[in-house]
């Protein structure tokens, strides 16, 4: 475990239509981060050599500050399906960071919200920070997309809720791997979310 990284764990289930370029933007944001030591680690499903050379040509147009290449990961099973779970663990297997995030490819960061949970991490003894999310709606345009509105859907809602129901969105909180058992997290890949 590489203590100063932070690993961003991005699932990417398709190449078709917006994906790539909602993709870019998450990618964008995490490459615009203030804190600068990050892993990307881009976890696919079934993907074709040609997909996969697509998603490896997109994350080469990026700069990472320390020099690390972001993983690209193809996940493989004969069964058709929804396999977001196992994509995460897969993920979770390769990260090398001390912290841990996820951002699924349609998602994006505020350039400090990593730097602001990681420093609530440091100052706790806590192995979870959470941070405030907005659902922002936006409409394409022709030099990208357009925010409508923004909304709080997730206002007043405890840690507790996130336990029993699931319901913070994945890109709301970073782990600190140091203060967990070994082999934690696992996410349980008989329910598929």
């Amino acid at each position: 475990m590489t203590d100063e990284v932070l690993s961003v764990v991005t699932r990417l289930h398709t190449t078709a239509g917006p994906a790539l370029d909602l993709l870019s933007r998450a990618l964008l944001s995490l490459a615009g981060a203030t804190w600068r030591k990050i892993e990307p680690v881009i976890v696919t499903q079934q993907f074709s050599e040609e997909q996969i050379g697509m998603v490896e040509r997109l994350a080469d147009r990026f700069v990472w500050e320390w020099g690390c290449r972001p993983a690209i990961l193809n996940y493989r099973n004969p069964l058709p399906g929804d396999h977001r779970t196992a994509l995460l663990n897969l993920g979770i297997e390769t990260a090398r960071g001390r912290y841990l995030a996820f951002l699924d490819y349609d998602d994006y960061v505020y350039e400090h919200a990593y730097e602001t949970l990681i420093g609530q991490l440091r100052r706790s003894e806590s192995a979870i920070a959470f941070g405030m999310c907005l659902a922002t709606y936006a409409v394409p345009t022709e030099h990208g997309y357009r925010i409508t509105h923004k909304d709080r859907a997730w206002a007043g809602k405890t840690v507790d809720d996130f336990l029993t129901e699931n319901m913070f969105p994945p890109n709301s909180f970073v782990i600190d791997r140091s203060r967990l058992p070994e082999g934690v997290p696992l996410i349980d890949e008989r329910r598929e979310d």
